[in-house]
């Protein structure tokens, strides 16, 4: 009886595995969930497997976690590199939880060869197997240095020989179709959460645990984080949480609440003390003015002299007015005969003192300080006032 055969196409899925989802329940791939798996829906860019054997392909899941490119330009003979894949000669069962589950190996590089077609590979030796191909090898610092592409194998050889394609031959079908290689929001706290994981520094325990919930609680199906929360929730019971060791990312409002009060209330501070200073130079300056003014006020007592203490060493001692001094020097000439003495004509003050006591209330006194012509006694010296001038009638 004729048939004829008929086949589906050939479709790749990708997976995520165990090192993400956690150990798995499903009895077989069937019965997977299905957010764990994806079909590949387009190869975005390629190289045959007899140039570069490289590809960069499409798949439908959004921010998941990703390795950056490294430089193979500085891998150099003897380093040690670690490549991450799925040998079959692992496989021991058919449960997922063991076909998802990746191995890990450590190689060492040979050499630096090119092949005939120009493309740069690395020459490893190591324990590299059937199903790592396709799979990264990473430097020291996580970064992808090379991809498992090949191995050479001799009769009669107990072993063989296996090369890398260099990370510079993925680079340049990234660049070449424009992509944007920065990691995304989990790649990022997850690097971060490491990062906290293995510090020293003091309180690196609560800053890692705060990390890790975060990713617990926004990422669901992300079970491989179990065993770091745990582990970062026991050490974190035992670890000092003091305030100088309070996460310094990412800034939460309640920091920014905090930080705008602390600067409001030192602006604050400020203007009380300046308002204080203010004030107290004001009352100063009142009262050095009043002080002043009482000291004015005090120069002379209730009778208009001042006190004793403040007149002068002369203030007893009767001054004669000048004038009078002269007048009394240049009696007449006959007196010398026995005749009578002129008659004493009082002084005339000057014209000059005339126009200052008619001008103002101020006239010279004999002590030749300044003073009111109803003053009793001199404000600056203490000197009483002059008697005023007698006048005699002449007789003939």
């Amino acid at each position: 009886m004729a048939s004829t055969p008929n086949y589906d196409p050939a479709t790749s899925e990708v997976y995520l595995n165990t090192t993400y989802t956690g150990p798995l329940t499903a009895a077989d791939f069937s019965s997977l969930p299905f957010q764990i798996h994806a079909a590949v829906d387009h190869i975005e860019k390629e190289s045959s497997f007899n140039e570069r054997d490289v590809a960069i392909i499409h798949v439908n899941m959004n921010d998941m976690a990703s390795v950056q490119l490294g430089d193979s330009g500085s891998v150099q003979q003897q380093d040690q590199l670690t490549i991450i894949g799925f040998p079959g000669n692992g496989d021991i069962s058919v449960r997922p939880t063991d076909l998802l589950t990746a191995s890990v190996n450590t190689i060492s590089v040979s050499s630096i060869k090119t092949t005939d077609s120009g493309a740069q590979v690395i020459q490893v030796g190591g324990n590299v197997e059937h199903g790592d191909s396709g799979g990264p090898a990473l430097d020291s610092s996580g970064a992808v240095v090379g991809i498992v592409s090949f191995g050479l194998v001799s009769s009669g050889s107990p072993g063989g020989t296996s090369f890398l394609q260099a990370s510079s031959s993925a680079r340049e079908l990234v660049q070449s179709l424009n992509l944007n290689t920065t990691p995304g929001a989990f790649q990022k706290t997850w690097s971060q959460s490491l990062a906290d994981y293995a510090s020293t520094a003091p309180g690196h325990w609560h800053r890692a645990l705060q990390d890790f919930e975060q990713l617990a609680t926004k990422y669901p199906l992300f079970n491989g984080v179990t065993p770091y929360l745990t582990y970062t929730k026991d050490q974190a019971k035992t670890e000092h949480a003091s305030p100088t060791t309070a996460p310094a990312h990412p800034a939460s409002s309640n920091a920014f609440v905090t930080y705008a009060l602390t600067i409001g209330g030192v602006t604050l501070l400020i203007l009380l003390l300046l308002l204080l200073f203010m004030i107290f130079f004001r009352r100063r300056k009142k009262s050095t003015a009043a002080d002043m003014t009482q000291a004015g006020r005090i120069g002379q007592d209730q009778s208009g002299r001042p006190p004793a203490a403040q007149r002068g060493p002369d203030a007893n001692r009767m001054v004669v007015p000048g004038p009078q001094r002269q007048a009394a020097s240049q009696n007449d000439g006959m007196a010398a005969f026995g005749a009578p003495p002129g008659s004493q004509q009082p002084a005339q003050p000057s014209s000059a003192q005339v126009q200052s006591v008619v001008s103002g209330t101020l006239r010279p006194w004999p002590c030749g300080h300044m003073n009111r012509s109803n003053a009793r006694y001199c404000s600056i010296c203490g000197e009483p006032a002059p008697e005023p001038p007698t006048s005699r009638r002449l007789e003939h």
